[in-house]
This record gives C-alpha cells, sequence and structure tokens, in this order.
C-alpha cells in the first residue's frame, strides 16, 4: 500500500511543483528554502484569484438589470436587502421612483417625481429630496410607503421655511436623522422622517450662487458624512471628496483636484474603510481617511455611471450601459485580506516565471 501511495504521489507532485509531494498519508518531500517560499507565494495567487474573481480588478460584477421597458435614467440607488429603490427618469418622458428585486428582475415605477435627484430608505418608508417639485419649483422632500400604496407626504418645502435648502441635490439617512446636501452652495442639513429638527451640519462649502450649483453626493459611515462634488468649469468650489461630522462641523477636504478632473462624479458609498465613487465609465477608491482615487473597478458594459449603495459585500450601481440603455450591476467587494493575498501572490508567479526563464 505504501508503494502504490508513493507512485501516486508521484504522479501528483508532477513537473510543474517540483518539491512538493501532497497526498493522502503523505508528508511534504524535502525541499529548498526557497523552492518552498517560491510555491508558496505560488499557491497564494492561486487562491486569491479563486477568490477575486477572474477579472483584473479582483472585482465579480454582474450586470443585473439591462435595458428594462419602464426604467431610464436611474440617478440614485438604495436597498433594504431584498428590493433596489431608485430614483431618476422612465422610458417614456416622466421621472419617478422605482423597485426593481436585489438579484434582478421587472422595475415597477411606485411614485412619480418632478426631478428626484437621491433616494433613501426608513423603515416601511421610501424618502427621496426632488428640487423642483415645490410650488414655486422649490425643493422638497417626499415621504411615502415603499409598497408603493401611498400616499405621498412632503415633509420638507422649501418655500414654506425660507428654503434653506434651495436645490436638493442628494439625501442618506443613519435610520434616524435624513441627511441632504445642496446643489446651491454645497450645504448639508439634517431633519426628522417627519421634516421638523431641520438643522445646518455645514457651513456652504463654495459661493457663487446659482451660476456654481453642481451635483455634489452624500453619504453616510459611522457617524460621518461623505460628500462627493464634481465641480465647476469657473474653478469655485474645486471638485474632490470632503468630510463633516454627522453632528456638525467643517468640511474636511480627503481629495482636491482642478476641473475637469472628476467632473463626471455622479455617485459615493463608503464602507470597510473604503470610499468608493463613480466616475464616468469607471469605480474609483480610497481610504476614508484621504487619498488620491484610484481604479476599483471597470467593465466594457460601463457607460456612464451614477448612484451606488453599499449592502453587505456588495455594491450596487446604477447608470447607464455602453450602449446608452438604463443599467443596475452588482459588484462584489473583495475583503481587504485578498488584495493582500494577491499582491503576495502576483509576487510568487512573477518570481516562479523568472526561475523557470
Amino acid at each position: 500500500m505504501r508503494r502504490l501511495q508513493d507512485e501516486r504521489c508521484e504522479k501528483l507532485q508532477g513537473n510543474s511543483c517540483p518539491g512538493w509531494r501532497k497526498c493522502f498519508g503523505a508528508a511534504l518531500v524535502s525541499a529548498s528554502k526557497s523552492a518552498k517560499m517560491k510555491h508558496l507565494f505560488f499557491g497564494l495567487g492561486m487562491v486569491a484569484i479563486l477568490i477575486g474573481g477572474a477579472s483584473s480588478d479582483g472585482a465579480h460584477i454582474v450586470l443585473v438589470v439591462d435595458d428594462d421597458p419602464v426604467l431610464g435614467t436611474p440617478r440614485s440607488v438604495v436597498t433594504d436587502g431584498v428590493d433596489l429603490y431608485l430614483a431618476g427618469s422612465n422610458a417614456t418622458s416622466g421621472t419617478g421612483v422605482f423597485r426593481v428585486p436585489i438579484g434582478g428582475g421587472a422595475v415597477t415605477q411606485l411614485y412619480s417625481a418632478v426631478s428626484p435627484n437621491g433616494v433613501t430608505l426608513v423603515g416601511s418608508d421610501v424618502f427621496w429630496i426632488d428640487a423642483n417639485s415645490g410650488p414655486i419649483t422649490d425643493t422638497e422632500v417626499l415621504k411615502a410607503p415603499k409598497s408603493g400604496a401611498g400616499p405621498v407626504t412632503a415633509i420638507y418645502t422649501g418655500s414654506d421655511v425660507g428654503q434653506p435648502i434651495v436645490d436638493g441635490s442628494d439625501i442618506t439617512t443613519d435610520g434616524t436623522t435624513l441627511y441632504t446636501v445642496d446643489q446651491f452652495g454645497g450645504q448639508v442639513h439634517s431633519m426628522d422622517t417627519s421634516g421638523g429638527g431641520l438643522t445646518d451640519v455645514s457651513p456652504d462649502r463654495f459661493g457663487g450662487g446659482f451660476s456654481t450649483e453642481r451635483n455634489p453626493n452624500i453619504a453616510l459611515d459611522g457617524g460621518t458624512l461623505y460628500v462627493g462634488d464634481n465641480g465647476h468649469p469657473s474653478g469655485t468650489g474645486p471638485p474632490g471628496v470632503f468630510s463633516v461630522p454627522a453632528t456638525g462641523g467643517s468640511f474636511t477636504t480627503l481629495f482636491s483636484s482642478t476641473y475637469p478632473a472628476l467632473s463626471q462624479l455622479a455617485g459615493i458609498a463608503v464602507g470597510n474603510g473604503t470610499i468608493f465613487l463613480t466616475e464616468g465609465n469607471e469605480i474609483l477608491s480610497m481610504p476614508v481617511g484621504g487619498g488620491t482615487p484610484t481604479t476599483f473597478a471597470t467593465d466594457p458594459s460601463f457607460g456612464f455611471l451614477r448612484g451606488m449603495t453599499i449592502f453587505g459585500n456588495k455594491l450596487y450601481v446604477v447608470g447607464s450601459t455602453n450602449t446608452a440603455v438604463d443599467g443596475i450591476w452588482s459588484i462584489v467587494i473583495p475583503e481587504p485580506s485578498t488584495f493582500a493575498l494577491a499582491a503576495l501572490g502576483l509576487l510568487g508567479i512573477g518570481w516562479r516565471r523568472r526561475k523557470r526563464v
């Protein structure tokens, strides 16, 4: 039996991995230290590839909705883990709030809107911010049952309270408090889910009034609000990523550039110590403490990406595909350890190749 086992091990060993012998009941055959380290790194590389996926950026990318007959251009997305809720335009000429199963399927329009720029969820209600739905085309924050049964209630109407939120650009929540960011000046506000307790969370971040409006996006993580700003051609208020405590304070610059850099920034999500940004046809990432954004994921199906959200270990991203129709993608976020394994593995693979030349 021992002889047959050893013969089987010799066959398993092969020329591709000299110095290793592994099968039931067999011990590791003696090998040099450098050979063992070489194959350890190579093995780690294979593990990293299996964990991280086959794409060069290590992210599993799935197009879960492609050219749905109801959806037009989705701008913002949020999820309760069962369904995705979207704000944007429909396939004809209207705009509204939509729902689709998280794994893909038919899109349903729940409510009509005017200029819905951001969407979020609290309990059984969906909330959205609309820059022009008020009586004098002023901003409103609206809520309605996420079931789609209505009614729709405006919990904030700018003209009723002096328009502290001039042109609402995006909205997020911690489950109790709503946070908004403005196209006008870039200021962040908070309110409760009934519209009360309206509070200035930050000062204006840029001047220029209506002439320098742009489309900042907002996300919340760990008591800190993060704002992605696509800047303005005038150069007033540079494009970049900024943070402010949810309890209030001044902006901290995490990354800043010069227009037109980041001029296509259209979405932000934060989780696992990382800030994710949509920029044109790619997704960027950077540490929450600041740094230069680098490419996290690209895909041939990406056209112009817009809003995104994180749930579990996945990003859900909305926008237009490379054929200019609506698209929704799910993207697995590799664990930090996977990046480390990949680095070791690629080093080992390179070492192995050099040794064999």
